[in-house]
Protein backbone atom coordinates (compact mmCIF):
# COMPACT_ATOMS: atom_id res chain seq x y z
CA UNK A 1 0.00 0.00 0.00
CA UNK A 2 1.61 3.22 -1.31
CA UNK A 3 1.53 6.23 1.28
CA UNK A 4 -0.18 9.43 -0.20
CA UNK A 5 0.12 13.23 1.08
CA UNK A 6 -2.86 15.18 0.80
CA UNK A 7 -4.08 18.41 2.10
CA UNK A 8 -7.46 20.59 2.00
CA UNK A 9 -8.09 23.68 2.64
CA UNK A 10 -4.48 23.70 3.85
CA UNK A 11 -4.96 21.58 6.18
CA UNK A 12 -3.49 18.13 6.65
CA UNK A 13 -6.21 16.70 8.85
CA UNK A 14 -8.51 15.27 5.60
CA UNK A 15 -10.25 13.04 8.12
CA UNK A 16 -12.24 16.33 8.89
CA UNK A 17 -13.61 16.95 5.48
CA UNK A 18 -13.62 13.32 3.47
CA UNK A 19 -15.57 10.66 4.04
CA UNK A 20 -14.14 7.01 2.52
CA UNK A 21 -15.94 3.52 2.37
CA UNK A 22 -15.03 0.47 0.37
CA UNK A 23 -17.27 1.95 -2.69
CA UNK A 24 -17.49 6.12 -2.83
CA UNK A 25 -16.23 8.86 -0.93
CA UNK A 26 -17.76 12.00 0.06
CA UNK A 27 -16.09 15.08 -0.48
CA UNK A 28 -16.97 18.83 -0.33
CA UNK A 29 -18.35 20.83 -2.71
CA UNK A 30 -16.28 23.10 -3.83
CA UNK A 31 -13.38 20.74 -4.31
CA UNK A 32 -11.41 20.54 -7.01
CA UNK A 33 -11.94 18.00 -9.81
CA UNK A 34 -8.19 17.36 -9.62
CA UNK A 35 -8.06 16.19 -6.23
CA UNK A 36 -11.39 14.06 -5.83
CA UNK A 37 -9.64 12.23 -8.82
CA UNK A 38 -6.45 11.72 -7.41
CA UNK A 39 -8.90 10.43 -4.16
CA UNK A 40 -10.40 8.13 -6.13
CA UNK A 41 -7.78 6.65 -7.11
CA UNK A 42 -6.42 6.48 -3.78
CA UNK A 43 -8.91 4.94 -2.55
CA UNK A 44 -9.85 2.65 -5.66
CA UNK A 45 -13.18 3.84 -5.74
CA UNK A 46 -15.39 5.07 -8.76
CA UNK A 47 -17.69 7.69 -7.16
CA UNK A 48 -16.85 10.51 -5.72
CA UNK A 49 -19.76 12.26 -4.12
CA UNK A 50 -19.88 16.28 -3.12
CA UNK A 51 -22.16 16.96 -0.69
CA UNK A 52 -22.05 19.81 2.24
CA UNK A 53 -24.21 18.50 5.48
CA UNK A 54 -25.79 21.38 6.83
CA UNK A 55 -24.06 24.01 4.43
CA UNK A 56 -20.38 22.69 6.42
CA UNK A 57 -17.62 21.41 4.91
CA UNK A 58 -16.50 19.26 7.76
CA UNK A 59 -17.96 15.66 6.75
CA UNK A 60 -15.63 13.33 8.56
CA UNK A 61 -17.37 15.24 11.60
CA UNK A 62 -20.54 15.17 10.92
CA UNK A 63 -21.43 11.89 9.26
CA UNK A 64 -20.35 8.08 9.92
CA UNK A 65 -20.49 5.62 6.59
CA UNK A 66 -19.72 2.13 5.36
CA UNK A 67 -20.41 0.31 2.26
CA UNK A 68 -24.38 -0.41 3.73
CA UNK A 69 -24.82 3.39 3.97
CA UNK A 70 -24.25 6.37 5.66
CA UNK A 71 -25.66 8.43 9.06
CA UNK A 72 -26.28 11.99 8.63
CA UNK A 73 -27.25 14.40 11.50
CA UNK A 74 -31.02 15.21 11.84
CA UNK A 75 -32.08 17.83 9.10
CA UNK A 76 -28.77 17.01 7.60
Amino acid sequence: MPLEYFQYLSNPNVGLYIVATDRFILVPEGMSDGKVEFLKRCFEVEEALRIRIRGSKLLGVLSIANSNGVVLPEGG
